[in-house]
């Protein structure tokens, strides 16, 4: 809008000059500038509906600090154009609080970093066009964008497991492979009957095939003997999910199969995503990056207790919004930005 007033300003001075001194010269110098501002304006018309421009992140997942490229394209179809282009970003945190503006002023591949973890979304919000005097330009809105995930770093937590965490018996729908179990519904295997072995449990039909009875052998369910509860509104996300992370991958990492849980404001519920492995793992942390940070807590401990009330679990870990760590109800760690990697190393916890 400023160029258009400039122009104008420009023209109504020449003509104004003009009618003073009584030039022809001069007012025909106003209707020249006219006619050039009339004709730039024309020619950015026709380049603007025109112009293609995109982003992409040709690795879409970062570690906090460290560079990630950002190709940045854009043109204009079936026009010469002799101009120059302005892209105007815009970068959102998901989980943080407003928006940082970048400006670029061509096309090519950009290396952005990012100190905290979180879903980023990378935007092209707008265009600036320009005439090849580069006096005169007309904006254009585009909003392309592509998303940067940057994971949290998980410390290693000492985490030990009693007899009754690696002996938890409960429904799963995911089954042991190395020890046979309880459930009927699942085949384990089969093996050469044994003494002890019930009659009901001879596999007839492959008995009848070799020449001694065999035993079917039911499944083992990996049930989940701990969960961990999140709330999505502490003050730094950022911290409070990398001791999140911390805690599901150290518990993972003692094969230890767990839950994370959440309430989504996204989806208006509960959100529960099962960790057995690394696959699980990263599964999750992106569930949970993708989710917006809430204004108040959600009592995640109620809500999940009323929805999972029929349900068996000897562990609840809940990390509240003012980042104290709570083990079935009973305070066991505080942490504070900063400090936060140092302490975590330092937490031992008895599942």
């Amino acid at each position: 809008m400023i160029n258009i007033i400039i122009a104008l300003t420009v023209i109504l001075v020449i003509i104004y000059l003009s009618i003073i001194y009584g030039s022809t010269a001069i007012a025909l110098s106003g209707l020249a500038v006219a006619a050039f501002a009339v004709l730039s304006y024309v020619y950015l018309f026709l380049v603007r509906r025109r112009i293609r421009c995109g982003i992409e992140a040709p690795v879409a997942v970062a570690e906090p600090g460290k560079d990630v490229n950002i190709i940045i394209s854009g043109g204009v179809d079936g026009i010469f154009y002799e101009g120059r282009i302005k892209y105007y970003l815009k970068l959102f945190n998901d989980m943080g609080k407003g928006k940082k503006r970048i400006r670029l002023r061509k096309t090519g591949t950009y290396n952005m970093s990012f100190p905290e973890v979180g879903q980023f979304r990378i935007t092209i919000s707008s265009v600036k066009i320009y005439d090849p005097t580069g006096t005169l330009y007309l904006r254009k809105k585009i909003e392309k964008s592509c998303k940067i995930i940057v994971l949290p770093e998980a410390a290693p937590l000492h985490v030990e497991l009693s007899e009754g965490t690696k002996n938890f018996f409960g429904d799963a729908d995911v089954y042991d492979d190395v020890r046979p179990g309880y459930d009927p519904s699942e085949r384990f295997g089969v093996r050469p009957f044994a003494d002890g072995d019930k009659i009901q449990s001879i596999h007839w039909k492959l008995s009848a095939k070799s020449d001694e009875f065999m035993v079917k052998e039911n499944s083992l369910p990996r049930a989940c003997s701990a969960v961990i509860l999140v709330e999505r509104c502490a003050n730094n996300m950022a911290e409070y999910i990398k001791v999140i992370a911390s805690y599901s991958f150290s518990i993972m990492d003692v094969k230890c199969p767990h839950y994370v849980a959440w309430y989504s404001g996204i989806k208006n519920d509960i959100i529960r995503i099962r960790v057995d492995d690394e696959e699980s793992y990263y599964i999750m942390i992106n569930h949970l990056l993708a989710e917006k940070r809430e204004k108040k807590a959600s009592d995640i401990e109620n809500m999940y207790n009323e929805r999972y009330k029929s349900e068996s679990i000897m562990h609840r870990l809940f990390l509240d919004a003012g980042m104290v760590m709570y083990h079935n109800g009973v305070k066991i760690a505080e942490y504070f930005k900063g400090n936060t990697l140092k302490m975590l190393e330092d937490t031992e916890i008895l599942l």
